[in-house]
């Protein structure tokens, strides 16, 4: 799986979130994301 947040696989293990996207145009996606996502750590620390 990859996190939709920063595109980094997911390993086993791993905590993370699904939520299921709802739209006319398209089917219902589910977007997987980290809990702990390497991104937003980065973006904390500045």
């Amino acid at each position: 799986m990859i996190c939709a947040r920063c595109d980094k696989a997911i390993r086993p293990g791993e905590k993370y979130d699904t939520t299921v996207v709802h739209g006319n145009s398209v089917g219902q996606p589910t977007v997987i994301r980290h809990r702990d996502c390497p991104s937003r750590r980065r973006r904390a620390r500045r």
